[in-house]
C-alpha cells in the first residue's frame, strides 16, 4: 500500500510537503558540490580577445581557430558557451 493511499493526498503533493523551501530534499541539508571547471575556461581569454578583434567573426571559424589550439569540446558546447558570451 503506497503513502499516498493511506493519508488520501496525491503523491505529487505529498512529495511538495516532503520538500522545504530551503533547498532540501525530505528535509536533509542539499549536499554542497564542488564547482567543475569548464572544458572552455582555459581558451577564454583567446576566445574574448578574438572576438573583441573581429566582432563579426562566424561561431564556426571561432571553433576551428580554438579546435587548431587544442581546444576538446564539440562544437555544440562551443557554440552555446560562445552565444552567452555574445549577449
Amino acid at each position: 500500500m503506497l503513502v499516498a493511499d493511506i493519508v488520501g493526498l496525491p503523491l505529487p503533493i505529498i512529495a511538495t510537503k516532503l520538500c522545504t523551501t530551503e533547498s532540501s530534499q525530505a528535509g536533509l541539508p542539499k549536499i554542497e558540490r564542488t564547482a567543475r571547471r569548464s572544458i572552455i575556461t582555459p581558451y577564454l581569454p583567446f576566445i574574448i580577445e578574438t572576438l573583441n578583434t573581429y566582432p563579426t567573426l562566424t561561431v564556426e571559424r571561432l571553433y576551428e581557430m580554438a579546435k587548431a589550439r587544442g581546444y576538446p569540446g564539440r562544437p555544440s558546447h562551443f557554440r552555446h558557451r560562445i552565444s552567452e558570451l555574445r549577449c
